[in-house]
């Protein structure tokens, strides 16, 4: 009888065995799975918070590596979560636009779009930026037509979504038009700029930021147009929603004050520009004379005379910068070409130079000892 127990005992453990092992097996496939995903996990956690630290500083190149490792390991660490992966995608692309690496750039955020679509479906609000970021790095990468279909589709999708009239259309349009300005396409940048300026000066007024920003783009491209008079008007509206008081000088409300310069000095309306150089002069801290450069630099006349004799060289001129930005007593300390012509021409420019006047104890004074030097050189 203890024979025949042990015989049944011995069977069942043969049979159970196999059993047994496939499920130790089991378990320790699991567990080397599971071992895996928490590796996965903190090299991704440590991955994407050097990327944050280093782009949160604008180091672009250092944070590259970390940027990919986290888009890379985000697509095991986050499969059931496209909108995280979506995210990372974004993230890797942005920081390749930053460093000029257009091509991988554009896969990555066409990678990203294509994650938005599953997600959200293909007419969703959600697939805008993705569609915006692909279109600028499609242009970037001078890669013909192919940006437009996507920005197409992206203003198609806002005019959908959105009230056509809306201040969120408007600012699309606006942003759009940048990126046709970037692929040379003036006939879709005035379309939509001006619409879009429209749109946010009537849901916005007149003096919010965002319309002031789509002002000065159409003042900006106007100015750069030689339409002096245009740009002077879009460019002053733009001023009225940048200089508030209470807030930090910003770069747009410089820039603006610049171009004026520009405007108002080529309409020979001198007294006009000296307004914005001061203006300028009393936001920025005052330059070394060493590094003291002109807001409105003039390119000299070569003088027929000089250039059929081929003379060439450097003229260096020193004057003063008076109260107002205007050059005063021009006179030549340096002068390799020997021409008197060209002297002359030089000392003309130099007149025409608009400075941003440095301020002392809240005053504008006058700098003295200020240098250019003016190269003249012939193309054979």
């Amino acid at each position: 009888m203890l024979k025949f127990l042990k015989s049944i005992m011995l069977l069942l453990i043969v049979l159970y065995l196999p059993f047994v092992l496939a499920q130790q097996e089991a378990t320790d496939v699991d567990s080397n799975k599971s071992a895996a995903i928490l590796t996965a996990k903190a090299q991704f956690k440590d991955a994407y918070s050097s990327y944050k630290t280093f782009s949160e500083q604008g180091k672009w190149e250092e944070s590259l590596e970390h940027a990919k490792k986290a888009y890379e390991l985000g697509a095991e660490v986050y499969a059931d979560k496209p909108e995280t992966r979506a995210i990372l995608a974004d993230n890797y692309g942005l920081n390749l636009m930053k460093l000029e690496q257009f091509k991988q750039a554009t896969s990555v955020f066409l990678e990203a779009l294509n994650l938005y679509e599953k997600l959200y479906g293909i007419d969703s609000l959600e697939l805008i930026l993705p569609l915006m970021d692909a279109s600028r790095s499609l242009v970037e990468y001078k890669n013909g037509n192919q940006f437009k279909k996507h920005l197409q589709r992206a203003i198609t999708i806002s005019k959908t979504q959105h009230d056509e009239a809306s201040a969120e259309h408007g600012q699309m349009l606006v942003e759009s038009s940048l990126i046709f300005a970037k692929a040379g396409q003036v006939g879709n940048v005035n379309r939509y700029l001006k619409k879009g300026h429209g749109i946010l000066y009537n849901t916005l007024g007149e003096d919010h930021p965002r319309t002031g920003i789509a002002a000065y783009n159409i003042g900006s491209i106007a100015y750069f147009n030689e339409q002096y008079n245009k740009a002077t008007k879009y460019l002053e509206a733009a001023l009225k929603s940048f200089e508030f008081p209470d807030q930090p000088t910003n770069q747009y409300e410089l820039k603006t004050h610049s171009l004026l310069i520009g405007t108002y000095e080529r309409l020979n309306q001198r007294d006009k520009a000296t307004k914005h150089c001061l203006a300028i002069g009393r936001m920025t801290p005052r330059t070394p004379v060493q590094d003291y450069r002109p807001l409105l630099k003039i390119a000299p006349i070569y003088p027929q005379s000089a250039a059929a004799s081929g003379t060439q060289g450097e003229v260096t001129v020193q004057y003063s910068v008076d109260e107002s930005g205007f050059v005063v007593n021009p006179v030549v300390i340096k002068n390799t070409t020997r021409s008197k012509a060209l002297e002359r021409s030089s000392i003309e420019a130099a007149l025409k130079f608009r400075y941003a006047p440095g301020f002392v104890d809240g005053k504008p004074v006058v700098t003295e000892g200020v240098k250019n030097r003016f190269t003249y050189e012939l193309s054979w």
